[in-house]
């Protein structure tokens, strides 16, 4: 009886009374889930969804642009997380995300993107330098400037 009862918890009743093996809902959400949730480990690194990674290679490639000029470091866009972008452009990169797609990139968006990123990290249930490793980071850092 109890071996029944485990089957038709994963199990449930058609039309036609016979039973059919329900299946997991496969999700696509990435804002505000867990990063052990969306993150994978393939060759023993971590690796993030590949919308957020392209936004990442985006920001790499277009708006932190770094110049050597006269041994001087130069950000090719000022501002990239600290200026704010429009609220709708970054809904609706957002939404596409979510829904399990990829954003098209367009040239000039260097702050959408950032405010998706920024967005991405803010709505993290859990702080990346997380509570359970909260103590480890106090003692790295205290050894670091004692």
């Amino acid at each position: 009886m109890v071996d029944f009862l485990k089957q038709s918890t994963i199990k449930s009743l058609n039309g036609k009374g016979s039973f059919q093996k329900k299946k997991e809902p496969t999700s696509t959400k990435i804002f505000g889930v867990p990063l052990k949730k969306i993150v994978k480990v393939e060759n023993e690194k971590l690796v993030l969804p590949s919308a957020i990674s392209i936004l990442f290679h985006y920001i790499d490639k277009n708006g932190l642009l770094c110049l050597f000029i006269s041994n001087t470091l130069a950000v090719q866009t000022k501002g990239l997380f600290r200026v704010a972008a429009n609220e709708g452009e970054i809904k609706q990169m957002m939404n596409i995300i979510d829904s399990g797609g990829i954003p098209i990139l367009e040239p000039n968006k260097e702050h959408v993107v950032c405010g998706v990123i920024a967005t991405f990290v803010k709505q993290l249930p859990e702080p990346l330098l997380t509570y359970t490793a909260s103590n480890d980071f106090i003692d790295i850092l205290s050894c670091t400037f004692s």
